[in-house]
């Protein structure tokens, strides 16, 4: 990490700040705790959310009966409570992405599948790694770059000092780039060609501008439409990757499939239809640990009607 990046604690000190300290103290102790503890308060924290903010409730619950019209009232709040303990769990639990020495955060993950990111390598090949919004994606990604070089692409937050405690964090085992979104895409193609791994979450609304109209459980959702270039542009193999919350104290299952046959296509629409149907059958899968929260529809075709 080069010095750019890291933490100038002086910088930080004015009282706006503050508020922001005390939550990366606490973040910080949580770390300490026994797992078992951590997951139990941040289901408690979880519930607490279900309770009481309705904002966010009622985005989780517009997505699930658009995206699962086939369940009833019932089946749906179920789910939706369960997406908010898993929700809780991931907040919580990003103290152990950022602080946990690294042998911890590795012991808590199972992953299934890494013999495949590890023949690509072995084969000289460059790797994109397919990685869906689930609650746990930080583990996930700090998972990798615990052991490997990787690339990701964020979009900073308005607070300075979050944003300065991110970059130093997402990286701080070693080396790596991290990328803003205004960056654009040549930068994670340079990073791509020198060797690194490219962790690319796509499943965000994209806006306007940026994105393409495509199907995500049937409903047109705006997407990156990039994929398919950036893998023919540096010859690269796209393994999809997800994580998933185990039950109580034991941990996380990471798996890593086999790269996508016959990709791309060619085709930038076909390509990215690819991609939220690949995404879109592990959601169906767990459902209850897909960041719901996220105006994922928010961006509507013109003439069509606000979804949320």
């Amino acid at each position: 990490m080069n010095n750019s990046s890291k933490l100038f604690f002086w910088r930080y000190l004015h009282p706006r700040f503050w508020f922001n300290w005390l939550g990366l103290f606490l973040m910080a102790g949580i770390s300490l705790l026994p797992f078992r503890v951590t997951v139990f308060l941040g289901s408690l924290l979880g519930l607490l959310l279900f309770r009481f903010s309705k904002s966010r409730k009622h985005i989780v619950l517009r997505n699930l009966e658009r995206c699962f019209p086939q369940w009833d009232d019932s089946q749906r709040l179920k789910v939706a409570r369960k997406n908010f303990i898993a929700t809780g769990r991931a907040f919580l639990e990003s103290s152990i992405a950022w602080w946990a020495p690294a042998r911890q955060l590795q012991s808590l993950v199972s992953c299934r599948g890494e013999h495949h990111l590890d023949q690509a390598i072995a084969e000289n090949k460059r790797v994109i790694l397919l990685i869906g919004h689930f609650c746990s994606l930080e583990i996930a990604a700090m998972f990798f770059a615990s052991t490997r070089t990787v690339v990701t692409i964020y979009k900073p937050p308005h607070n300075k000092l979050m944003d300065a405690v991110i970059r130093n964090r997402r990286f701080r085992f070693g080396q790596g780039t991290l990328l803003r979104v205004s960056d654009g895409l040549k930068p994670a193609i340079r990073a791509l060609k020198r060797g690194e791994i490219f962790i690319y979450l796509p499943d965000q609304n994209a806006g306007r501008k940026n994105g393409i109209f495509v199907p995500f459980f049937g409903i047109q959702a705006s997407t990156f439409g990039v994929l398919g270039k950036m893998t023919k542009l540096t010859n690269a193999v796209v393994l999809p990757c997800f994580i998933g919350q185990l039950p109580g104290g034991q941990g996380y299952e990471l798996t890593i499939e086999p790269p996508l046959a016959d990709f791309p296509g060619g085709d930038d629409y076909k390509d990215t239809l690819r991609v939220n149907t690949e995404i879109e059958k592990k959601v169906r899968a767990m459902p209850d640990q897909y960041l719901w929260v996220h105006r994922r529809f928010k961006t509507r075709p013109e003439g069509e009607k606000e979804f949320y």
